[in-house]
């Protein structure tokens, strides 16, 4: 069975006091209704979460991810230009390792967008 990992946001625009974001709503539990989700083992990681709460980076975290989970396909659902937003090199690490990158990104309002994952 594959291994299929979403990082996202937890937090409505990445604030806790904004309840939870849309990507819990729309994208997991969506997820979970269909079949698909039977032939995966998955998880998620909240990008901002581990930033607001434990003052890390997720950037930091691709070898621990790596060697705990080896994603095969990763989704991610970022926040416009947020800070918080994994990076490309963190994007390419798990590509040289030959996991396939899904990116939903429905913040981009902003010139440069493509700059920022090439």
């Amino acid at each position: 069975m594959k291994n299929l990992l979403f990082i996202t946001e937890g937090w409505c625009d990445g604030e806790e006091g904004k309840g939870l974001s849309n990507s819990i709503h729309n994208i997991y539990s969506s997820f979970k209704k269909t079949n698909i989700s039977k032939s995966f083992n998955w998880s998620y990681i909240y990008f901002d979460e581990i930033y607001i709460k434990k003052d890390i980076h997720i950037n930091t975290l691709k070898e621990k991810i790596w060697n705990k989970i080896k994603p095969d396909i990763i989704i991610y659902c970022l926040l416009g230009q947020s800070k918080m937003n994994p990076n490309k090199d963190f994007m390419s690490f798990f590509q040289d390792k030959e996991t396939k990158n899904i990116i939903i990104w429905p913040d981009l309002r902003f010139s440069g967008w493509r700059d920022l994952i090439k």
